[in-house]
């Protein structure tokens, strides 16, 4: 029986030396799925697997789904056990895949357990004899981690991260058993790898920064003050796309951090005159905002006569926390909060928004559905609430603008 091996990398020419020396000898076939290396990552691999595959990932970021998606439809094409690993996962087996599988039946999968050593000592093994060895050592302790799962059915079931699978047709095996060196060996080359993920993982998603970008040039002018409400930069920032138009660019967030220039805990005041602002962004933040209908008050009120708030926030898409995750938001959002805006609570003044455009923006290569939304301050205040579906926004210059970049846009999902 063909035994296959995937892995994803990105710029791995420390570790991928020992992993492929060791995964050689017990799969008799291997997939590497390429993020673009820039590194000698690809000439090692082949020169030491030459007769393996190669796929440039169709992927432009690394996120679970997408990643989990392709696996699973490359593994749709090849036959035999299969298995989906990180170049910092190694499996050891008792005897050979054949003679684990040759009992089990057809649509199995085994569960794998993986260990993590972790050590204080620094080691820079030379070759794979070392690299093991080394594990032997006695200020080396192990944690368990996680799991994977091997298979022989036609794709892997995955759930996102391929720790868990969405089948009943699972057994624990002691005759597989992984060790994750995700900080092994303790050394600068190692450090730099984990260093160097943060280019693959840490970007703000693609219709994020593309929205952003586009509501800075088609509703910002020169010398205009603009606040970004949570705009720590946690992944990416909007800043350059204000500050390369001659805007003045404040950051203000709940936390303290060195692209953040005033701190403001949720429900504070904002420090700054009625009236005082031109445009206020919000990218990627109400979502964590726990009285974000509040913020949404204070931004009203900063706001000057037509300026324009712009608010993009997830629609739905997984749990995520900074600090927290608290909220999701529908096509009827906007509508509903420039009603709030007209409410007086006690004797407080009114600073009325009134919707200017409002859509769903569909990922091109990241899994998060926006929803966007830019509110106008205005005189007037909304009477009632009007659902979103029956309205025509006759100004919706942002969307177009996504349109013919190639984004998908809706009014509703």
């Amino acid at each position: 029986m063909n035994s296959t091996v995937l892995i994803h990398i990105y710029n791995e020419e420390y570790l991928l030396p020992f992993w492929l020396n060791h995964h050689k000898n017990i799969f008799n076939h291997g997939i590497i799925i390429d993020y673009r290396s820039t590194d000698k990552s690809i000439e090692i691999y082949k020169q030491i697997c030459p007769n393996w595959d190669i796929i440039i990932s169709r992927n432009l970021y690394f996120t679970a789904i997408d990643v989990d998606q392709e696996i699973m439809e490359i593994e749709e094409k090849i036959n035999g056990i299969k298995i989906a690993l990180n170049v910092t996962e190694f499996i050891f087996c008792k005897k050979s895949l054949n003679n684990i599988f040759k009992n089990i039946d057809k649509d199995m999968w085994l569960e794998i357990n993986f260990v993590s050593p972790q050590t204080i000592i620094e080691t820079y093994p030379e070759n794979i004899n070392d690299l093991f060895s080394s594990l032997l050592n006695e200020n080396v302790l192990f944690n368990d981690c996680r799991v994977r799962y091997i298979h022989n059915s036609i794709n892997g079931k995955y759930s996102p991260g391929r720790h868990e699978v969405q089948t009943n047709n699972k057994l624990k095996t002691t005759d597989i058993q992984g060790i994750w060196l995700g900080y092994f060996p303790l050394n600068i080359h190692t450090l730099k790898r984990n260093l160097n993920k943060l280019n693959l993982y840490n970007k703000m998603h693609d219709t994020a920064l593309a929205s952003g970008n586009f509501f800075a040039e088609l509703y910002g002018q020169k010398n205009y003050t603009v606040l970004d409400i949570g705009g720590k930069d946690v992944n990416g920032t909007l800043r350059k796309f204000f500050e390369k138009l001659d805007m003045l660019y404040i950051c203000v967030d709940m936390e303290e951090d060195k692209s953040v220039d005033i701190v403001v805990k949720p429900n504070e005041k904002l420090p700054f005159e009625t009236g005082s602002v031109d445009l206020v962004v919000s990218s990627s933040c109400f979502e964590h905002d726990p009285c974000f209908w509040m913020t949404f008050k204070e931004i009203s009120r900063v706001l000057k006569k037509n300026g324009y708030l712009y608010m993009s926030a997830p629609s739905d898409g997984p749990y995520h926390k900074h600090p927290g995750d608290n909220w999701r938001f529908y096509g009827d959002a906007g509508q509903a909060l420039a009603y709030w805006s007209g409410i007086q609570i006690s004797n407080e003044e009114i600073y009325p928004m009134k919707v200017e455009e409002t859509f769903f923006i569909q990922p091109k290569y990241d899994i998060w559905r926006d929803f966007v939304c830019i509110w106008k301050r205005v005189d007037e205040k909304q009477t009632d609430i009007i659902l979103t579906d029956k309205l025509k926004f006759d100004n919706g210059k942002l969307r177009e603008k996504l349109t013919k970049e190639g984004y998908q846009c809706a009014y509703m999902i």
